[in-house]
């Protein structure tokens, strides 16, 4: 294989990128370069880095999530894989402290089963329940498996399958050991996403500076990528951050993880790389088309590898905080009795939830959560982000690079800013409904952001 002809192809030019591409391409015809530098001589307890795989294709007939049932008794189903979803682990060791981080291509991910897995995890494979990140991409030609009022049925079954296989990743990944350099790099895909609420006068991270508030609504162009150059006769490791909704397949039966899939075709095609790929801020952010995205996308992971430098490991970490997010309970009341009769889907809301409520309940406790490697941080929520907080997130961390990742660890839904609920925007109003959670109070995401700030200036002490 030739590492740089689908660089032209892509649009990169020839540059310090060859040296990936080609180290990529031999990696996919059996030829590994081993990392003899990576040992004693640079640190007395290494990392280690693994990684599993298990294909995770929904059978057909499966019940799809993502888009709304006209008709919630015909769900929309898998009538084909457009290209096979997957669960992807990585597991990281440095002296007696292990973590795993599973992203799998999936709507949303419940915090019951988020539970069951890290204690499946604890009790078969030795990682500490509190060290296990559980990550969906927000696949919407993928099952749902939160709860989503006529936007997707549970199925148990297929639930289950998904769990034992996130387990089975976990325990490749940790056989698949070996020890490793980490590079990080960052490069933008301006263009592959939009702010879907205000796509004439949303501004760019690139602006984003110390004065920047929710005053404005923001694109976050920028994608990371965390390469992990592995010795051992290993091949390397690519995992990404980048925001942007995988709704590229529309309400098809096509089912897969949307763009990313393409994206992963792309890069195992032209370099013999499989990419991991961990969801942003999209909390107000859609793609700007299937080809266009994956396109922009494919392109900036190959800059990012290019530019990256290397980070010394010299701390790994995970901390955890628990987060009460609060609930808007007089709005609460008042969409009760505006909407208890007002559709079939308002009225099964207000039979099955609305009706049974214990208004004792004024918040909803999450878990957020960050991994520090060296002077790189992983923030970890289980929200789906208005941008601007991510960047908050980003701007404020004392970590040299900070990925901010979604839909993590359970899902909450949409966390937007103060002027979504003044408009009563989608994300706002109409998701608690479907999700079944009261609205949240209109300073729900300086909540989150403050506390993931912190959560951060704690992990960097």
């Amino acid at each position: 294989m030739n590492g740089q002809m689908p660089m032209r192809l892509i649009g990169i030019p020839n540059g310090p990128v060859v040296r990936w591409a080609m180290s990529a391409a031999m990696a996919a015809l059996g030829v590994v370069f081993s990392l003899s530098s990576v040992s004693a001589a640079e640190t007395s307890a290494p990392l280690l880095v693994g990684e599993g795989v298990v294909d995770i294709s929904p059978p057909l007939g499966t019940a799809l999530g993502g888009f709304h049932y006209s008709d919630p008794t015909r769900p929309r189903v898998a009538t084909a894989i457009h290209y096979p979803p997957e669960v992807r682990a990585l597991v990281l060791s440095r002296s007696k402290i292990s973590l795993a981080i599973i992203s799998f291509d999936m709507l949303n991910v419940s915090f019951a089963l988020v539970r069951d897995v890290q204690t499946r995890i604890k009790s078969q494979l030795g990682i500490p329940a509190s060290h296990v990140r559980i990550c969906a991409t927000h696949a919407h030609s993928m099952p749902s498996i939160a709860f989503n009022r006529h936007w997707g049925d549970n199925n148990p079954e297929y639930e289950e399958t998904v769990a034992r296989a996130m387990v089975k990743a976990v325990q490749l990944a940790l056989k698949d050991q070996s020890t490793t350099r980490l590079f990080v790099g960052t490069a933008r895909a301006v263009g592959a996403n939009v702010n879907r609420t205000v796509r004439s006068g949303a501004r760019s991270d690139a602006e984003f500076t110390a004065e920047s508030t929710e005053k404005d609504r923001w694109v976050d162009a920028s994608l990371h990528v965390l390469h992990f150059e592995r010795g051992g006769g290993k091949g390397n490791l690519l995992w990404y951050n980048f925001a942007a909704h995988p709704t590229t397949y529309g309400g098809s039966g096509a089912a897969g993880p949307g763009w990313p899939g393409v994206v992963q075709k792309r890069l195992r095609a032209a370099f013999g790389v499989s990419a991991s790929y961990l969801q942003g801020h999209i909390g107000d952010i859609s793609p700007t088309g299937r080809e266009r995205t994956a396109t922009l996308v494919t392109s900036a992971i190959v800059d990012a590898v290019a530019s990256a430098r290397e980070v010394p490991v010299d701390v790994l970490r995970v901390e955890t905080q628990s987060v009460a997010l609060p609930f808007d309970l007089e709005t609460f009341r008042k969409n009760i009795a505006q909407h208890k009769d007002s559709s079939l889907f308002d009225r099964d809301w207000f039979r099955t939830f609305a009706s049974r409520y214990d208004f004792k309940k004024k918040t909803l406790a999450i878990t957020l959560a960050a991994v520090r490697l060296g002077d790189v941080a992983l923030l970890f929520h289980p929200a789906e982000l208005y941008t601007v907080y991510g960047l908050e997130i980003q701007r404020d961390s004392p970590f040299q690079k900070t990925l901010v990742v979604g839909y993590a660890d359970g899902y909450v839904g949409y966390v937007p800013d103060k002027n979504a609920y003044m408009r009563k925007e989608y994300a706002a109003a109409k998701v608690p409904r479907i999700l079944n959670y009261p609205p949240f109070q209109p300073d729900v995401g300086a909540v989150l952001s403050a506390a993931a700030r912190a959560l951060l200036r704690r992990s960097h002490q």
